[in-house]
Formats: C-alpha cells, sequence, structure tokens
C-alpha cells in the first residue's frame, strides 16, 4: 500500500546495504559522495503524489527503487538535494517476485553510481538511510 505524501528524510545515506549478511553491499564512504547518489522518488498518478526513495546505479541516468514506488506512475520525478538537481523519468525495466524497478532519467544531473563495497558484516552496524515513509 502506498503512503500518498511520506515526508522526506534531511539526511542522505551513509551507507545502503541491499543485500544479506555475507554478500556484497554498495557504499559511499562520505557523506558528501552519497548525495550524488541517492535520490527522491515523486510518483504521480490520478492526482495523487506519493514518494520513495532510490539510487544511481550502473550509470548516470539509472535509478533502482522499488517498483511498488512506481507502479501505475503517469509521471516520475527525481531529485538530488545533494546535487540540487532533478530530472523527469520513465520505468525501464521491472522485477515484481523482487519489488523491483530501473528508472532511466531523461537527462543526466550528475549521480554517481553507487560502489560495491567490501563484504558485509552482521558484527558492524550499518545505516539505511534515504525517504522513508512516515519520518
Amino acid at each position: 500500500m502506498r503512503n500518498p505524501a511520506p515526508q522526506i528524510a534531511t539526511t542522505v545515506a551513509l551507507t545502503i546495504a541491499l543485500a544479506a549478511p555475507g554478500a556484497s553491499l554498495f557504499a559511499q564512504s562520505t557523506r558528501s559522495a552519497a548525495a550524488t547518489s541517492i535520490v527522491k522518488i515523486t510518483c504521480t498518478a490520478g492526482g495523487k503524489e506519493w514518494r520513495g526513495t532510490g539510487f544511481a546505479w550502473s550509470q548516470a541516468t539509472y535509478v533502482v527503487t522499488a517498483l511498488h514506488v512506481v507502479a501505475g506512475c503517469a509521471g516520475i520525478d527525481v531529485h538530488s538535494e545533494g546535487l540540487k538537481k532533478g530530472s523527469r523519468a520513465t520505468l525501464k525495466k521491472a522485477l515484481r517476485e523482487s519489488d523491483l524497478a530501473l528508472i532511466e532519467l531523461t537527462e543526466n544531473i550528475g549521480l554517481v553510481p553507487l560502489k560495491t563495497g567490501s563484504v558485509t558484516n552482521p558484527e558492524v552496524e550499518h545505516r539505511i538511510w534515504g525517504y522513508p515513509r512516515g519520518v
């Protein structure tokens, strides 16, 4: 279920862990580096608006997000607080079983794809930041 207007988190991601312990993770080592990779996604459909988080992946115009954030959208807008820029986007691919979507920006706003980090350690604290619902 979509939350029509979750508030925007004011802190940008330091680390985004996308895999189970023992697998690789995507990471940016500093706040300023993360600010160039993490985006707010705003979706509009039927006069309603909702938001989610995404991250640059593989190339500067590709963003990965949850499929439920962009499914059925008439318009997708992507905004980087760190870069103070935004772009429209279109759904490129979807992986329904995993609730993942790859969207492509219509213009390059300078996003930096996340770098693959080291193997995760379940004994080390990881921070996952973005634009979560209800923050």
